[in-house]
């Protein structure tokens, strides 16, 4: 009896170490601050301290891209305005553009540029619509949207216009991918409301949160339909909604946009997270689109709920080959993980550990990145309220709020681990990137905080010794960009993939380059499906360095040119470590 119960203890000892060995090793996350220092000198103005009106709230994108093709990923910044010049038709403050100069450090060359955007701008997005091989860029705004066209030499051209895409409503996450893999990238735009600055829903007895009278909105507002931008070429793009399936007879609250391939058909299907209302997952059935958000079961949270969806982030979290999806909700809610099972989603918010942390947070920028490049998507979310009268009363949650970062337990759960990996400040965030500015293989993150300096996240996470293999692609038949291409890596460890994309978190744009960790697991098949449709096998590769692959015009290969930004020697998987 004795030693059955000396085992039943043995037994609890060996399980509780085991639940508790993530918090032990959770030091090995580590990120500082550090954007003042870099020159990232930046201040975001949206309208009053107390945010009378919901437009006041919600600016603030971020997008990192090599504007100028030199290697190194540059900052935008995404700006607001001031109420009163609003009205006035004029601004006061810009957006800004941050050149990287390799060392550490950033240039503001926004005016040389030419983008210091429009009146009161949301977010932005960038990709290589005319396929010369330069980035254009593409800011989200209240008002006419802006289409900057890259016109090298580190200048762009504003052709909004004459593009087609400056559309006066009130827009907010945009995305690009080839829906009809004709070779260049369209566009997708959320849009939110229909608002007028002049005669807004000002606070009433009817707007409160928690008791307390606060700005009005989205709710009772009229809702504004998402728009679909065929790319037609020459810089021009056609309005396509209605004839593609994008217009419902539903106008809801659009906020997030993002394009993942969810049922693993070889096209990009549209994704967008609507403010108060269910989400839209548009799956895309060969060029036209159907809505399958609610018998995909990601319309709603699993307790058949309407949430306030913020920023999206796809990515393979449990490493079974299928995307899931992260969105970001209000506060008195939860965050939510919607696990991708074999093309139909699973609310998996507590199973994996980020539903009760996040209750009296709200969130916005949702990444998924291999923080530690252990071979496993980690979580990043930027937090901050809406409303600053809650700092007036004792209710449990604070207008300004810090930042989450959960570390991926294995593909098993989340264990929240921001406070020690240097993500303790309190500020107001919205849009939230990641990339590696500095080419090491570890992504940072920018964040852009409402009414405040940016922040500037370098990872500084050890390693561990683990090795990392990056790839930058190129598109010939396909898009440039590659933007929709699939990169599955096989290995002892098992099957990673990840699709280089164009948009998603909140209102902002990651690195499209894609890394995998690799931990101590050796790659053994890297396999690319491209978005013409061809699928490349690559035969030689180089690790902890970035590989260039661009697409085979021919029908038949097996290998492409690899190679290195940094000049490292080729491994083959037999011999890499």
């Amino acid at each position: 009896m004795r030693e059955g119960v000396r085992n039943i203890n043995l037994l609890c000892a060996l399980v509780y170490l085991w639940l508790t060995l993530p918090a032990a090793t959770a030091q090995e996350l580590k990120f500082r601050e550090g954007a003042a220092r870099a020159g990232l000198v930046f201040q975001h103005v949206s309208g009053s301290p107390e945010k009378k009106y919901i437009l006041e709230s919600m600016s603030g994108g971020v997008a990192l891209f090599d504007y100028d093709g030199d290697g190194l990923l540059d900052i935008y910044l995404v700006n607001g305005n001031r109420w009163d010049d609003l009205l006035e038709g004029k601004r006061s403050v810009r957006n800004a553009l941050f050149r990287n100069r390799g060392d550490g450090s950033f240039e503001d060359v926004t005016a040389r540029a030419g983008v210091e955007g429009g009146i009161w701008d949301m977010g932005a997005v960038a990709a290589d619509i005319d396929n010369d091989g330069d980035q254009d860029l593409f800011v989200t705004s209240f008002g006419p949207n802006r289409l900057y066209r890259n016109r090298g030499g580190g200048t762009f051209e504003e052709i909004s216009r004459s593009a087609g895409v400056a559309d006066p409503r009130w827009s907010a996450g945009a995305a690009f991918a080839d829906y009809d893999a004709d070779g260049l990238p369209d566009l997708a735009v959320a849009n939110y409301v229909r608002f007028d600055p002049r005669s807004p829903p000002s606070r009433t007895p009817l707007c409160r949160y928690r008791g307390i009278e606060v700005q009005c909105g989205p709710r009772g507002l009229p809702g504004q339909a998402d728009i679909l931008y065929r790319n037609m070429g020459n810089g021009r793009f056609e309005d396509v909604s209605q004839q593609a399936g994008i217009v419902t007879s539903s106008r809801y609250y659009g906020l997030g946009a993002a394009w993942a391939d969810y049922d693993n058909d070889g096209d990009p299907d549209l994704l967008i997270a609507n403010d108060s209302c269910p989400n839209f997952l548009f799956r895309n059935d060969s060029g036209s689109f159907t809505e399958v958000a609610m018998i995909s079961g990601i319309a709603l949270s699993e307790d058949g709920r309407e949430q306030a969806g913020m920023g999206v982030a796809f990515g393979d979290v449990d490493r079974d080959g299928w995307l899931d999806m992260v969105q970001t909700n209000f506060s008195d809610d939860k965050n939510t993980l919607y696990r991708n099972e074999s093309n139909m989603f699973a609310d998996a918010s507590y199973r994996w550990d980020i539903g009760e942390v996040s209750w009296q947070y709200l969130g916005w920028g949702s990444l998924l990145l291999d923080a530690d490049l252990d071979g496993y998507l980690d979580l990043f979310i930027s937090n901050g309220h809406v409303y600053p009268q809650v700092e007036d009363y004792q209710i449990g949650t604070h207008y300004k709020q810090r930042e989450f970062l959960f570390r991926n337990q294995s593909g098993k759960r989340f264990q929240e681990v921001g406070q020690q990996a240097g993500f303790a400040q309190l500020a107001n965030s919205r849009g939230a990137a990641a990339g590696d500015l500095n080419n090491d293989g570890r992504f940072e993150i920018v964040v852009n905080r409402i009414d405040s300096a940016p922040a500037l996240y370098w990872n500084e996470t050890p390693t561990g010794g683990h090795h990392w293999i990056g790839f930058d692609l190129q598109g010939s038949a396909s898009n440039r960009d590659a933007v929709g291409a699939r990169i599955t890596l096989s290995s002892a460890s098992g099957r990673q993939v990840a699709e280089v994309s164009a948009g998603g978190s909140y209102l902002s744009q990651n690195d499209r380059r894609v890394v995998f960790g690799l931990a101590g697991a050796a790659p053994d098949r890297i396999e690319i499906r491209w978005p013409s449709g061809k699928v490349q096998r690559l035969e030689s590769w180089n690790t902890d360095s970035y590989n260039k692959v661009v697409e085979p015009s021919s029908a038949s290969y097996s290998e492409t040119e690899a190679g290195s930004n940094r000049g490292k020697q080729a491994h083959r998987a037999r011999n890499m470590f």
